[in-house]
């Protein structure tokens, strides 16, 4: 029902998604339930230890890591719903290290095992996802990318495999025909002729060849550095070849998310 892909490039990694919600698979022409659905997602990471006050109020990390998912929607989204409220509550004695990007890995894991389990005792067949967990390792500026799944034979046990980022990782019920795709974009070019984030340009190009029922929508856009992950805003011509442009998140125009109070919504966009 989706595509999920995340490569490094640039000096960083990037993940890219449709963002197309829908119900069973393609080969049961799956109903659309959403364009706007998120399939990209922060997960905050923040570790308080004992400051001068004797309370856990000095921040000794604090950062962010992507999850990216797809598969079954709402076992997912309470995945990562306990996961980010946990891992922004963590405390620590300052002289315990920090954890690493693997044993936060291990908690998602688990965290998503236990929640496709209680949703297979309702539905089986809707209860399986993968996902995508991304981000600087916080010993230093190497990135890791890990893949939660169920196993090939069965969903479970759930597994969590760290995959090199330099060739495009995708997850989802699209992934092969992205595979195909990218290498036929890399042999042949591409009618703008681009050259850089590739994978981006290939989920576009699904998307608007409106060719498969399970992708669609519009593009998310996410990119991890040294500090942090940030999900950006796309930003695309309204009349080509004039300056004017349109910006959207989850392919919703970012006017019609402002204002909120008095602030506007000020998040970094890509053309």
């Amino acid at each position: 029902m989706t595509i999920a892909v995340v490569w490094a490039e640039e000096g960083g990694l990037w993940a890219v998604a449709d963002t197309r919600i829908s119900t069973g698979r393609r080969s049961d022409s799956p109903q659309v339930l959403t364009d706007h659905g998120p399939k990209i997602l922060l997960l905050p990471v923040v570790i308080r230890q004992p400051g001068p006050s004797g309370f856990f109020d000095n921040v000794s990390l604090a950062t962010t890591i992507g999850f990216a998912f797809a598969g079954a929607v709402p076992p997912a989204l309470a995945t990562h719903a306990l996961c980010s409220t946990v891992l922004q509550s963590l405390i620590s004695s300052p002289s315990t290290p920090l954890p690493t990007l693997r044993e936060i890995v291990e908690f998602v894991r688990k965290t998503a095992e236990r929640y496709m389990r209680d949703w297979c005792l309702l539905s089986p067949n809707s209860a399986p996802f993968s996902a995508l967990v991304f981000g600087s390792s916080f010993a230093g500026n190497e990135f890791e990318v890990y893949r939660i799944s169920p196993t090939p034979e069965s969903v479970f046990p759930i597994t969590a495999v760290q995959i090199d980022p330099s060739s495009p990782i995708a997850i989802g019920s699209a992934a092969q025909a992205f595979y195909d795709r990218l290498r036929s974009i890399e042999e042949h070019g591409e009618p703008f002729g681009r050259r850089l984030r590739l994978p981006l340009v290939t989920v576009e190009n699904m998307i608007s060849a409106q060719s498969r029922t399970d992708v669609g929508g519009a593009i998310q856009l996410a990119r991890a550095t040294p500090i942090g992950v940030n999900l950006y805003s796309r930003c695309s011509p309204v009349n080509p070849g004039k300056p004017e442009a349109q910006i959207t998140f989850l392919g919703i125009d970012i006017r019609d998310l402002e204002p909120i109070g008095q602030c506007r919504v000020g998040m970094p966009g890509l053309a």
